[in-house]
């Protein structure tokens, strides 16, 4: 008889009750007597040779004859057993069992019929009888810890699987139940050993397998926890989630996306499960399933800051910058520490054109972290925006103060004296940019305009086919040459 737990199967295990060790009570038998026995005898063998259903009819027929038998009674509430008649075996094995307390099989039957009903008191009481009967059976100890393990007291599971396990090592379900038991007490190492240990006894159960490539896959063991799980069901959630984490650690994108893609139906409530799609699709290039997946993700959980970071990314490499903004912005109220979500926050709102937004954010971020170059160019270049030229030359001096060759300080510092018409100025600033950095294409453009304005166009045009040389697809530096060309 078998029963479905979460993540195993387990088997609740019958003992077949024996004719010739039950009873013959009478001294001198009669006739009649004789003749019952026989029956007795011949619906055991039914069952035996594979006929339960007429071995099951011939034994009610012989309960009709004599109510109280213990053998018929015995046998009866086993077959009832079977067919999951608990309710009705028990009368039959409770007045077995009183007519042959040393019978270990009728009692044993007996505890499972309690176990079917929910009676786990009178079932674990049967199996304790067993045992003081027979200490060296199997079978209480696993049944106790099917028990156990249903009332969530693993401590006990485990002991009573441990002991199961000692006198029948080989059977995988056994094997199967320690793993469960070890699983429930967070010790994966040792529910890994024994699941492993269950998939190699019955290689062929897709179950087996799958217990002991999840708790691999939890101990961290990706290689070996592939090994089962590609050999259970890859349909089951759970194992292609853990599959598809496995591939995408090794940067097999592809095959990753494949075990997300096939399992989402069922996986319409989780936000996690969203959130890594989300990932996957964004890795293969698909930034519109990328962006859906981390949608609904963020319909489940509209906190999760992965989530808000991901997508918010995500709008921001799409150019929805207003999007993008609204996702750092609820970030930065969610995680106040973090200057990542301020600085995103200003990156977005500054390209949505929302400049204040963008230099108090940017401000917060240099209030605890001065030195951060990145936002302290990008607050100033802000503040060029705005034409507060003040502000913006006082960030660029600050990081020159910090770094003399910062080839963007420089420009930026060209730039006010362009826009301020201090043509000399912006041209020493320019060149010295590109004394900094012979690379940095904007200082090229940029000295190129202040000599063309200084009427130094043949200087301008060389500048820019200086540019063109650095990058040949410099759209801008070749425009203007070719302005310059046909201006003459």
């Amino acid at each position: 008889m078998q029963k479905n737990w979460t993540r195993i199967t387990a088997i609740l295990a019958l003992a077949m009750v024996s004719a010739a060790a039950l009873g013959q009570d009478k001294q001198s038998p009669t006739v009649a007597d004789v003749e019952f026995r026989d029956r007795v005898i011949h619906a055991a063998g039914e069952y035996k040779n594979g006929h339960p259903e007429k071995s099951f009819d011939q034994f009610k027929e012989l309960h009709h004859l004599n109510p109280h038998d213990a053998d018929v009674e015995g046998w009866l509430g086993f077959l009832l057993l079977l067919d999951h008649n608990a309710n009705e075996a028990i009368p039959l094995l409770e007045d077995a069992a009183t007519q042959r307390p040393e019978s270990v099989e009728v009692r044993n039957n007996l505890g499972n019929a309690y176990y079917e009903t929910g009676d786990f008191d009178k079932s674990l009481d049967c199996y304790h009888e067993v045992l003081r009967h027979d200490p060296e059976m199997f079978v209480p100890h696993y049944n106790s810890g099917n028990i156990f393990l249903k009332r969530g007291d693993y401590i006990h599971a485990l002991v009573e699987y441990r002991k199961a396990a000692a006198k029948k090592g080989d059977d995988p379900s056994v094997q199967n139940d320690l793993g469960v038991a070890y699983e429930r007490l967070n010790d994966d190492s040792n529910a890994a050993a024994a699941f492993q240990r269950a998939a190699e006894l019955e290689p062929s159960s897709a179950v087996f397998a799958r217990n002991a490539g999840l708790a691999l896959y939890r101990n961290r063991q990706f290689d070996e926890s592939m090994t089962y799980l590609l050999h259970a069901d890859t349909s089951d959630p759970a194992v292609a989630l853990a599959l598809g984490e496995i591939y995408s650690r090794r940067g097999r994108t592809t095959e990753a996306l494949h075990f997300y893609e096939q399992v989402q139906g069922s996986m319409r409530d989780s936000a996690p499960f969203w959130f890594n799609l989300g990932v996957m699709r964004a890795k293969s290039g698909d930034r519109v399933g990328a962006e859906h997946a981390y949608r609904r993700a963020m319909e489940i959980t509209p906190n999760d800051l992965d989530v808000l970071t991901n997508l918010g990314l995500l709008m921001f490499d799409k150019g929805d910058y207003r999007q993008a903004e609204m996702l750092f912005d609820k970030l930065a109220g969610l995680e106040p520490s973090s200057l990542t979500a301020k600085s995103d926050l200003g990156s977005a709102a500054a390209k949505a054109c929302d400049y204040p937004r963008a230099i108090a954010a940017w401000r917060q971020v240099l209030a605890e972290d001065p030195g951060d170059d990145r936002v302290r160019l990008s607050l100033a270049e802000t503040y060029m925006e705005t034409s507060d030229y003040t502000d913006a030359e006082a960030n660029f001096m600050l990081e020159i103060k910090r770094r003399p060759n910062s080839a963007r300080a420089l420009n930026g510092v060209g730039l006010i004296h362009l826009r301020q018409s201090k043509l000399a100025q912006a041209e020493a600033a320019f060149r010295s940019s590109i004394s900094s950095d012979s690379r940095y294409l904007p200082a090229y453009n940029n000295l190129a305009v202040t000599l063309e304005r200084m009427n130094r166009k043949e200087q301008a045009g060389s500048v820019l086919e200086q540019a063109l040389h650095i990058d040949p697809n410099d759209a801008a530096a070749r425009k203007n040459l070719e302005r310059l060309k046909e201006e003459g």
